[in-house]
């Protein structure tokens, strides 16, 4: 299950270097605030945990997701461009949240001329729909029960870090 839910770390660690590289600002957000998706920044969690929802046009919420630093939630919601319709929300969920921020078009500027972050860009939208695909498959294939477990094994990796022993709380 780790190798399901844990896709959007792979490769990541390109995206950081390369961030750190160009010594690009880090800002800090608490919990329960939202990142500005009007501007144009892209936004790499480094740590904290933030929801990813569409804000439906009746106002209400639609959850998709919860990311883990590391990852480059701005593409994430690239990835949310086909619902046009409904506008999509990052909140911050952990206490406190790291984000490198860096100009959209800085960061596709070096994408297209730098083959390691060219391949995780790639990588990153193939897992994303490995990922939809399998959700999909198990919510379908399973009861109502068998959907739920798979939920909450998937949530899992935000509560529970594992250890040589096993996991710990």
């Amino acid at each position: 299950m780790k190798m399901i839910t844990g896709v959007s770390k792979m490769c990541c660690d390109g995206v950081i270097q390369y961030l750190e590289k160009e010594k690009v600002s880090i800002l800090i957000k608490d919990r329960h605030t939202c990142l500005d998706l009007n501007d144009r920044n892209m936004y790499v969690l480094k740590k904290g945990i933030v929801k990813v929802s569409l804000i439906m046009h009746d106002e209400r919420e639609f959850n998709i997701t919860y990311l883990q630093g590391p990852d480059v939630v701005s593409l994430y919601c690239d990835c949310l461009t086909q619902f046009r319709d409904c506008l999509p929300k990052i909140r911050i969920e952990s206490e406190q949240a790291e984000l490198y921020c860096i100009s959209k078009e800085k960061f596709y500027k070096q994408v297209k001329e730098n083959a390691n972050l060219q391949n995780y860009v790639n990588t990153y939208y193939r897992n994303r729909l490995k990922l939809a695909i399998t959700r999909e498959q198990v919510m379908i294939m399973n009861s109502k029960a068998g959907g739920g477990m798979f939920l909450v094994i998937s949530f899992s990796e935000f509560v529970w870090h594992s250890n040589t022993k096993g996991y710990i709380y």
